[in-house]
């Protein structure tokens, strides 16, 4: 592949991330503020989860368990 056909296609995916991070603005600005709300905690427990399990984290189901039922209890709903 030339060079020149890889900057197309590195200009292509950033066209692609940014099409789809505008759909996901549209979708997440359609929903109501309780679903908007919802969505913020879902994705704060993925990036909690993510963070439980990168290499160096507690990896005791217990330790997990207690770190989500103390994140969950502190969230409003």
């Amino acid at each position: 592949m030339t060079n020149g056909s890889g900057k197309k296609l590195q200009g292509l995916d950033a066209l692609f991330n940014e099409i789809s991070d505008e759909i996901d603005e549209e979708k997440l600005s359609a929903l109501s503020p309780a679903d908007q709300r919802l969505d913020d905690v879902a994705r704060e427990i993925l990036r909690l989860e993510r963070d439980m399990t990168v290499p160096g984290s507690p990896s005791s189901e217990s330790v997990r368990t207690e770190r989500l039922m103390s994140f969950i209890e502190s969230r409003e709903f």
